[in-house]
């Protein structure tokens, strides 16, 4: 279920005030949009993006890393799927539409 106090309601209702010459209704739809989209609070501490690191992963085809041990069929048993599941393409001939 949807909140009646979405952005978009608050907006309508803010247009709907100033179509009426509503001075009161303007206020109270600013007010109720400022809190939806929380303008009325203070940000409390601003990130340090210029001391944030990212992470350094480190590209590996070790699956053991993962947890996972490694499987000495593993080529058979793609080979075996491949064949179950991706049939034979059959190549055709392209024509131009125009």
């Amino acid at each position: 279920m949807a909140s009646i106090c979405s952005n978009r309601n608050v907006q309508k209702a803010y247009e709907t005030a100033e179509k009426a010459d509503d001075s009161k209704g303007m206020a109270m739809a600013a007010d109720k949009l400022g809190k939806y989209t929380r303008c009325d609070q203070v940000d409390e501490d601003q990130l340090p993006w210029d001391q944030l690191i990212p992470p350094n992963f480190e590209p590996s085809t070790d699956i053991s890393i993962l947890g996972f041990k490694h499987d000495p069929h593993l080529d058979e048993k793609t080979a075996k799927m491949k064949r179950k599941y991706m049939p034979e393409a059959e190549d055709v001939e392209a024509e131009m539409v125009e």
